[in-house]
């Protein structure tokens, strides 16, 4: 009876809260009352059981797409979660954590982010045995474990400092305090130097590195690997990252022509959640090809060559050295994949696939 009154009040507060933030937003906008935005968001926490977020990342203020609300997967990490402990647990802790994800790469031709340090409850871990040497440019800043965009910075070099996206000013002693510091907050610290888009990718970001999602699966019948869905991230403003999370907006990709499609966010930015042109670019976004797309998923399918876990999501961003991947996942999500393409999980080939490789790792 406790843990249901504190669940109730926890949730029954955010959703407050988030009416109050964006509900005047929606009913201007899309023209879903407040009273029907209450209505959704309550239904989405206490009959579906998942967090009233996805009302905004799943646009469900709109009519046609509340239709598909019982259709739709929403939280989908402990189920991918799970087929990895059932197969190939040793690679958990490879995706897992992003230091051993870049260690993984060090001696292959694989171009990932190269670390310069790491630091966990206030200590220096990587490099081992060494001091941390800060350079002189801009450095990016991880939650080592972390997911969606959890615990990222950015630091902006210019004439000998630091600074970050809202112009508070550090030394290199003052970053390094900073990296010790956060470490102690979150469950690790992670420093990188910042990789750039491609010049083609530019007009796709505000500054920050814009990444395609691409979700990658080993087939069961023989083992060759193929792509199943795709999306481009895109950062807008002054944000740090391009996660869909944090406030970026993102674009389901045709596999077959590398072709865009409407853009979503899952925060308003100037009353909208629907985008046709990047807000700060301007650059089309609808009917527009990503440049380069074909090699940027042949890199895609080349990487997961190297594992063994049947589902991966990979951030994989276009740079001027050619491919670069960010990140794999092993929880890729099915949130960002199900809203920007406005089809419910249920309805593609992953379940089938899923339950495959399920059957091949029985109890």
């Amino acid at each position: 009876m406790k843990d249901n009154l504190i669940y109730s009040a926890k949730w029954g507060i955010n959703i407050l809260l988030q009416m109050r933030t964006y509900g005047p937003v929606i009913q201007k906008e899309y023209g879903c009352s407040i009273f029907q935005q209450f209505c959704r968001m309550m239904y989405l926490t206490f009959i579906k059981g998942v967090n009233p977020k996805y009302f905004r990342s799943y646009l469900l203020f709109l009519d046609e797409r509340w239709e598909q609300v019982d259709r739709f997967a929403f939280d989908q990490y402990e189920v991918q979660y799970e087929l990895v402990r059932k197969s190939y647990l040793e690679e958990n802790q490879i995706l897992r954590s992003k230091l051993n994800f870049f260690k993984y790469w060090q001696n292959q031709s694989i171009h990932s982010p190269q670390v310069i340090g790491a630091f966990e409850n206030g200590t220096l871990i990587y490099p081992e045995n060494e001091s941390l040497h800060i350079p002189e440019s801009d450095i990016f800043v991880k939650d080592i474990t972390g997911k969606s965009g959890q615990g990222v910075k950015k630091f902006y070099f210019k004439k000998g400092q630091y600074s970050d996206n809202k112009g508070k000013v550090y030394s290199k002693k003052q970053i390094y305090t900073f990296l010790s510091d956060y470490s102690k907050k979150v469950r690790g610290t992670l420093v990188q130097k910042v990789e750039k888009n491609h010049v083609s990718w530019l007009p796709f970001t505000s500054g920050s590195l814009a990444t395609c999602r691409i979700v990658t699966a080993r087939m069961p019948s023989d083992n060759s690997i193929k792509p199943l869905f795709c999306v481009l991230r895109m950062p807008i403003g002054n944000l740090d990252a391009d996660n869909f999370a944090l406030g970026g907006i993102a674009a389901p990709i045709d596999l077959e022509t590398g072709i865009l499609n409407r853009a979503l966010a899952a925060k308003p930015i100037n009353g909208s959640f629907l985008f046709d042109h990047h807000p700060d670019t301007n650059q089309p976004i609808v009917g527009s090809r990503l440049p380069h797309f074909d090699e940027v998923i042949d890199y895609a399918l080349y990487i997961h060559a190297n594992f063994k876990t049947a589902f991966l999501g990979w951030d994989i961003a276009l740079t001027e050295k050619g491919p670069c991947v960010v990140e794999g996942n092993i929880g890729w999500g099915a949130d960002i994949v199900e809203s920007t393409l406005n089809k419910a999980l249920i309805d593609t080939d992953y379940p089938e696939l899923f339950e495959e490789w399920m059957r091949k790792y029985p109890e």
